[in-house]
């Protein structure tokens, strides 16, 4: 595996960790639990952590920090997405848009996600 594509895997897996648990946790948990930072000495998992919780930080990921407890934690509710309502003319207008899209040789990609979300809307 890459440099680059290792540091995905470990920014994804940090992620993971913190969608799956249901509390804050603390520094040593975090290190415990990904495998990148259990190898190092502790300053440099720590450092790498930082370097890694500015980049999900960066792309809109509400980690936080709880400085009286000295853990971290990802706001859940602010994370996903809140149920969209949309009238049913824009339904329409999204199923017709979705289909120009499935028959568009050009774009073979997430197929089975746009077939989903029409089901979804249904």
């Amino acid at each position: 595996m890459t440099t680059f594509s290792s540091k995905i895997v470990r920014q994804l897996n940090l992620l993971i960790l913190f969608l799956q648990t249901q509390g804050p946790i603390t520094f040593a948990q975090i290190k415990e639990s990904i495998t990148e930072y259990k190898a190092l000495k502790e300053e440099t998992s720590r450092k790498l952590f930082e370097r890694d919780k500015r980049y999900l930080r960066n792309l809109g990921i509400p980690l936080n920090y709880i400085k009286s407890e000295g853990t971290y934690k990802i706001e859940k509710q602010q994370f996903y997405l809140q149920k969209i309502n949309l009238s049913d003319e824009e339904k329409i207008l999204l199923r017709v848009m979705i289909n120009l899209l499935l028959n568009t040789r050009e774009f073979p990609v997430f197929k089975d996600e746009l077939l989903s979300s029409i089901r979804k809307l249904a």
